[in-house]
């Protein structure tokens, strides 16, 4: 193979993954919309008792799972085996400081569609409140906290 050859399949190369993450970042920004909707809907069914937003908020979460299983796919297919994460995971509840926060951090192996299992949970947290505000049982529904979607 000659040296332009290589060069031109690093840059083919170059050019398929600058592609996916321009795709990638586009389906992150229509999750984030989408949720961004999501509690926009949800703010008016709480002062409203309008059942329409609540629908709307509903269809806004479903939407923002499938932008992020589209950005998922993606970026899986740049990072091949996955991205090391640090997290922090700070003790009791906040706020913290940053001397809180020391020694908190971990580092986990992590695909981006582990995510999925978060937030098809917050989407049954929220229809199941929803649906007990929408029929009488509860006055205000509860918003969804990390220990709901099985964040520890």
């Amino acid at each position: 193979l000659s040296d332009e050859h290589i060069s031109a399949v690093l840059n083919q190369r170059e050019l398929i993954v600058l592609i996916r993450l321009l795709h990638a970042n586009n389906h992150l920004a229509q999750h984030l919309a989408q949720k961004t909707r999501a509690a926009m809907h949800w703010a008016r069914f709480v002062q409203s008792h309008d059942d329409t937003y609540a629908s709307q908020c509903v269809a806004a979460l479903e939407a923002s799972i499938k932008q992020w299983r589209e950005y998922a796919r993606h970026t899986e297919a740049i990072y091949e085996r996955g991205l090391t994460l640090t997290l922090a995971l700070p003790p009791g509840q906040g706020p913290w400081s940053k001397a809180d926060l020391a020694g908190h951090f971990v580092k986990r192996k992590a695909r981006m569609s582990d995510m999925l299992v978060l937030w098809q949970r917050e989407l049954e947290v929220v229809r199941d409140e929803l649906d007990k505000a929408t029929s009488g049982i509860a006055a205000v529904p509860r918003l969804p906290t990390l220990q709901d979607l099985g964040v520890q």
